[in-house]
């Protein structure tokens, strides 16, 4: 890692070299380190992690909005000993690939859902507990096995873990407790080499996963504050998305993940937080998603809050204020087709208010001013194209585990301009769905109902509309005449009523690669969307 060059100059006296530009490439959580608390900005989201009383548990979002960021912060202000940092791709991998039983339960309709949120709170007990009491089993005799009840049913479960007080590795203690369920099963005759189960034994396998430990979980859970003796903990889970594979297995786990929490985000001495992406949660599906919305925050930010962000980095390079840098580093405004719009609001668009991207570009444009002080427009027109084609590429990433074959959906933008009528839209999604019938990868579109499969409603292009602005593809104008994409929504609307003369915007943010085309925005008139919100 280069090292950052800070100036230490007079105001105004510096040049942009190769260590300016890697820091504001590399403006993540992990790479900025010791930076972090200078040039990250606090806000909500931050205060609801770290607060004990706060029962939000999830904070969920694209890749660049900062929630790693949150991860890095805690543990930054907080001694080690009270931070538990659980690492899902020391056991994920391994049990997605060696847990072939048990989707073969699933195959045969047994619901494993019991199983893994136990799998969960085991983690979460077992990990409180040895960063507690260590492996000293005189202390788990005198602060747990003292608990009437609670101490008799961690004393059977300490019974059957006592790697918990062994130095065996955290994946391995995992993996053993995941391989004990199978014996269980195995115990009343199931085989699984046959990949079937028999109708008369599926009850008796449906009881043993219920009863596997459930009930010495959640009374040890239930106590975890007393259990743990006054001592607070954080235990941090990121990194999901690096673990979890494209399965059904998969996903259950992390939908299994979110049950399990519910009752630990009560405690007052525990506080889990877990980051988790846009893309995954999009794949869960939830019976009763209401009972878990109070857990849950949606990271975003304003746009206020992201010039605050730059005015930090440059505040901390250069030593110079926010009245300095919008008037002197940046241009005023920015020629964009045929209108001028002011540089905030260019930025804004082209980063989609995530903070990563909205570094990336910076850093892009500064590559062409190297020796200067100054970002010139012409150096942000330069960098559009290339700067598009990546977005273009890690967003198609980003959404090809759960929309599988987007990128093929994506193409029929091609050679199109990149505003158009609502007539126009309709026309590259009628494309998409002769594309889909054809294809099986396509299923995704029927089960999700973006695209209709009666003969009443065949053809009907909401459900495509909606799913290309919910994703970011495209956005549209309000009632009030404003441009509007996904991420201007703090709750993203449900459903959408395409009509002819509604002005369609491609993303800018990857428009170059999408359509082939410099033009982005243009003059169009301001149409009526009909939109219904999704109640909090």
């Amino acid at each position: 890692m280069n090292k950052v060059i800070k100036n230490k100059k007079h105001k105004g006296d510096f040049q942009f070299n190769d260590s300016h530009i890697q820091f504001f490439e590399r403006g993540t959580a992990e790479y900025e380190g010791q930076h972090l608390s200078n040039v990250y900005l606090d806000n909500e989201f931050i205060h609801q992690a770290a607060d004990f009383n706060s029962i939000r548990t999830f904070f969920i979002a694209r890749t660049g909005v900062g929630k790693s960021a949150i991860i890095e912060h805690i543990k930054a202000k907080n001694e080690s000993k009270f931070v538990i940092q659980i690492d899902p791709e020391s056991f994920i991998p391994q049990l997605l690939q060696s847990g072939n039983y048990l989707e073969i339960l699933q195959k045969n309709g047994i619901s494993i859902e019991y199983f893994l949120k136990t799998l969960w709170r085991f983690i979460i007990v077992a990990e409180l507990l040895r960063r507690r009491h260590g492996a000293d089993k005189r202390r788990w005799i005198d602060k747990v096995f003292s608990k009437d009840e609670v101490g008799d049913r961690a004393r059977k479960f300490l019974d059957r873990h006592k790697m918990l007080m062994s130095d065996v590795s955290f994946g391995e203690r995992i993996l053993s407790y995941i391989s004990d369920l199978k014996i269980k099963i195995e115990a009343i005759g199931i085989k699984f080499d046959f990949g079937s189960i028999d109708q008369s034994k599926k009850q008796a396998v449906r009881d043993a996963i219920r009863e596997f430990e459930f009930s010495e979980i959640n009374t040890l859970v239930k106590q975890l504050d007393d259990l743990i003796s006054g001592e607070s903990y954080y235990i941090l889970i990121d990194d999901l998305d690096k673990a979890i594979v494209d399965s059904s297995l998969g996903v259950e786990l992390i939908k299994s993940l979110f049950l399990a929490l519910v009752d630990i985000a009560n405690l007052k001495q525990v506080k889990v937080v877990v980051s988790l992406r846009t893309n995954l949660f999009a794949q869960i599906k939830f019976n009763q998603p209401e009972k878990l919305r109070a857990f849950i925050s949606h990271m975003s930010w304003s746009d206020n809050d992201l010039k605050r962000m730059l005015d930090r980095r440059f505040g901390y390079l250069f030593d110079v204020d926010t009245n300095y840098i919008w008037s002197n580093i940046f241009p005023t405004e920015i020629h964009f087709d045929r209108e001028r719009i002011s540089i905030h609001k260019y930025l804004m668009r082209m980063s989609n208010r995530r903070p990563r991207d909205l570094f990336l570009f910076v850093a892009s444009a500064m590559k062409y001013v190297k020796g200067k002080s100054r970002i010139s427009q012409e150096a942000f027109k330069k960098c559009e194209e290339e700067f598009s084609q990546d977005r273009l590429i890690n967003f198609i990433a980003e959404w090809d585990s759960p929309f599988c074959g987007l990128a093929e959906l994506l193409s029929y933008f091609q050679g199109v301009d990149p505003v158009m009528s609502g007539k126009d839209l309709r026309k590259i999604i009628d494309s998409m769905i002769i594309h889909a019938e054809v294809d099986t990868k396509f299923r995704w579109l029927y089960e999700g109902e973006y695209i209709k499969n009666d003969e009443k409603n065949y053809g009907d292009p909401n459900g495509l509309f909606l799913l290309l602005f919910r994703v970011g593809v495209i956005g549209f104008r309000d009632i009030s005449g404003k441009l509007r994409f996904c991420f201007d929504y703090e709750t993203a609307p449900n459903s959408l009523n395409l009509r002819d003369d509604t002005a369609i915007f491609v993303n800018p943010a990857f428009a170059h690669a999408l359509t082939k085309t410099n033009a982005i925005y243009r003059q169009a008139p301001d149409v009526e969307v009909e939109e219904s919100r999704l109640s909090d």
